[in-house]
């Protein structure tokens, strides 16, 4: 004979886990990143050309290479990426082992999640969930850098240091910057095509958008955690088998009895009979004392 303890700690078999994977989610991110790597590493989308006015100061800051900045691109993954997925990781591997030792212990069918058998594999709750976790914060990352490119292509804002690295040839223009100040041409002539184009992207900024977004995640995602089964929880508990209590019959958690006041009785008095003129009761009497009542 199987144990209860042994039937709800069997794997159960699904048939959708591995097809929703391949073909549904999987492709989904793929295609994300494969659009993020054409808008941001390619030239083959152009941003909108923004006029900009001659020998602006706010728009001549000096050329800061990528490698150079404070925040690096590498760290900037790292931070967005690399420590909310490890943190996602480590948080569910813990999760996982307290509840598989207490409820062990405790010979309870609660605790973790069961494990489900997909295409011959055992998927345990620890690595369903990690996936799903992590599988989502990439996409996120991922659509959420593709909506601040599309932004940036179709805003065109320029960086602070745009006219530092177009180095644009006023002479190309036929007037002079005194007759006409906004220039709308594109007159850059200098050589690094890639930092040009990245000048011409900078609103809203990835770093900012990326980092608010692993920000946002982090948070909710390190509190989802599975809800206790415990009966406490609920506020309707059908009585164990073991009780003297019918199993169907639901019944109030204790706090409830604790705290509720029972509800006084109405007391219903009797109808008020009329009073005679010579002071007695009519109880029964057939013939009353007088025939005229008093109001």
């Amino acid at each position: 004979m199987i144990s209860t303890k042994e039937k709800n700690k069997s794997p159960k078999d699904s048939m959708t886990l591995l097809p929703c994977f391949y073909f549904v989610e999987l492709p989904i991110v793929a295609s994300s990143i494969v659009s993020l790597y054409f808008l941001e590493l390619t030239d083959l989308f152009k941003p909108a050309k923004v006029g900009f006015q001659c020998y602006d100061r706010t728009l001549s800051m000096p050329y800061v290479e990528t490698n150079e900045e404070l925040i690096p691109l590498l760290m900037l993954l790292s931070l967005a990426f690399a420590a909310p997925a490890a943190s996602i990781m480590l948080g569910e591997g813990v999760l996982y082992c307290l509840q598989s030792r207490l409820w062990g212990r405790a010979g309870g069918a609660g605790g973790a999640e069961g494990s489900i058998n997909a295409g011959g594999c055992n998927f345990n709750s620890f690595l369903r969930r990690t996936v799903r976790f992590v599988g989502v914060h990439v996409f996120g990352l991922c659509a959420t850098a593709l909506v601040t490119d599309v932004i940036q292509l179709a805003t065109g804002y320029h960086a602070p240091f745009f006219l530092t690295v177009c180095k644009p040839n006023y002479t190309l223009l036929g007037t002079s910057c005194e007759a006409n100040p906004y220039i709308t041409q594109d007159i850059c002539s200098g050589h690094d095509t890639h930092a040009i184009l990245s000048a011409r992207k900078t609103f809203p900024s990835q770093h900012a958008t990326l980092s608010a977004f692993a920000a946002v995640y982090v948070s909710p995602a390190s509190a989802a955690s599975p809800r206790s089964r415990s009966t406490a929880a609920t506020p309707w508990t059908s009585t164990p088998a073991s009780s003297s209590a019918p199993a169907s019959r639901p019944t109030w958690p204790a706090t409830r009895w604790a705290t509720s006041r029972p509800r006084p009785r109405r007391s219903r008095r009797p109808p008020r009979l009329p009073r005679t003129r010579c002071g007695c009761w009519p109880s029964g009497a057939t013939t009353p004392c007088t025939s005229r009542t008093s109001r």
